[in-house]
């Protein structure tokens, strides 16, 4: 992020590194309840969701597809626009997150190159139920 810094006789450019630790989305199959489950912790909260899991292996595919997208998308908003895109019930505002982008892509000269950089950050990451436990994702 670039700063100015000074009065108007004597500015001086400087630059301020900023960093932001985006969490893994850890995936697993949880057999007892029957479910594909995805989930990641941002802030001391656990974000989720979960599916039904169908002996039918391509429909798997595809419901783990949907899983990972769907909290990639939450994980995105969530890193470059926090809470203010939620709405009072805790869900995201399709309206507020659309307000916010353009704020963001009119004011701020680097936002394509943030979300260019959080889309080859991001990882996910499969374990097992018992590793979701220990890292206190249930």
């Amino acid at each position: 992020m670039l700063v100015w810094e000074g009065s108007d006789m004597n500015t001086k450019k400087t630059n301020i590194e900023t960093s932001i630790i985006i969490p893994n989305i850890y995936c697993w199959e949880d057999d007892m309840s029957g479910k594909l489950v995805a989930a990641f912790r941002w802030k001391g909260e656990v974000w989720g969701l979960s599916y039904d899991r169908v002996e039918n292996v391509a429909r798997r595919n595809m419901d783990w597809k949907y899983l990972k997208d769907s909290l990639k998308e939450t994980l995105d908003i969530l890193v470059h626009h926090g809470k203010k895109a939620f709405d009072s019930h805790g869900n995201i505002d399709a309206q507020k997150v659309m307000d916010e982008e353009a704020i963001r892509d009119k004011y701020d000269k680097i936002w394509q190159n943030r979300v260019i950089a959080f889309n080859k950050v991001v990882k996910f990451k499969m374990i097992t139920k018992e590793e979701a436990f220990k890292l206190n994702l249930i």
